[in-house]
């Protein structure tokens, strides 16, 4: 069982225009709307494939609504602790023309301490998972110290906790060594305190995290795929070349993947190669759209994973 948990869910509010035009008028070519929040869209990832899951948080107002109404239809099964205040909307805006996107990212609403303490108390009701996942924001209101928290909470547990977030909340977190962590260039950057320029930096930054007492390091590499480093071994798993579309939801989709692949006992190449097959996928699909289950088999063949010394 993996428990995915979104502190700060929204509403992800994709538009497509012809051309992107200031100081005029733009109409949009195609509106949709699709649950977000990193911990929803490794839920949603997992549902496609069969994965039991469920995932919690906070949600509240109309939006909150909607997005809980999006779930149902994905068939994505949620538990969130209500709020008084109403979920935020994201905007993602893609010109066609350009193939350059846009987004818009909102802070979130107040939660207050009582919804604050109601949903850790419901965590308790968790403790028997295999895995939680947690990523995203922290919405305001929110201390700074929950992620940590809650991977104190499942390492007393027996919990194998996932930590996929940034700043303050990451730093705090690493410090109770969660199971897996997965950043990107910027964010191990920002941790290690020194730029990544070549492949061994990333193995050299890694591998930091790993001694500090991280059991999976997941380095993403963007474009360039991503960095597994665990007991087992370092890997570097290298993706086909796509023609990208959208790459909203790629980190949570490689999430996904690999707490897939280790929840099935592969050996952790596998579970890198995977999830970089469902990052990749998720590039194919228009704004928030998620990676679709044939793709994702398709390029799982073509990945290339490398063993490195």
């Amino acid at each position: 069982m993996i428990v995915t948990i979104t502190a700060n869910p929204c509403l992800d509010r994709n538009v497509l225009v012809e051309r992107m035009v200031s100081d005029d008028t733009m109409h949009p070519i195609l509106v949709t709307d699709d649950p977000g929040g990193s911990g929803i869209n490794v839920s949603r990832v997992l549902t496609r494939f069969e994965r039991k899951n469920i995932a919690v948080g906070f949600l509240g107002g109309g939006t909150g609504q909607d997005v809980a109404r999006l779930l149902d239809e994905e068939g994505v099964v949620h538990r969130f602790t209500e709020i008084k205040g109403n979920t935020r909307t994201n905007m993602i805006i893609s010109d066609k023309s350009t193939r350059a996107q846009y987004r818009i990212s909102f802070p979130g609403p107040d939660i207050a301490p009582s919804e604050v303490e109601s949903f850790m108390n419901g965590m308790n009701q968790y403790l028997d998972a295999e895995f939680w996942s947690i990523g995203g924001s922290l919405a305001k209101g929110l201390p700074e110290t929950l992620y940590r928290d809650l991977v104190r909470l499942g390492n007393s547990k027996g919990v194998k906790v996932v930590l996929d977030t940034y700043g303050v909340p990451l730093s705090l977190g690493l410090r109770e060594s969660p199971f897996l962590v997965k950043p990107n260039e910027f964010e191990l950057s920002r941790i290690v305190k020194r730029d990544l320029n070549t492949l061994q930096d990333f193995v050299d930054a890694a591998k930091s995290l790993h001694r500090q007492g991280v059991s999976i390091v997941v380095a993403s590499r963007g474009a360039e795929g991503a960095l597994l480093v665990s007991d087992q071994g370092v890997w570097n798993a290298i993706p086909p070349r796509v023609e990208v579309k959208s790459k909203v939801g790629a980190g949570d989709s490689t999430v996904a993947g690999v707490l897939m692949a280790v929840a099935d006992g592969l050996k952790h190449d596998e579970a890198v190669r995977m999830g970089v097959a469902c990052g990749t996928a998720t590039t194919l699909t228009e704004g928030t759209g998620l990676c679709l289950k044939s793709d994702v088999l398709d390029i799982y063949e073509r990945v290339t994973v490398q063993a490195i010394d």
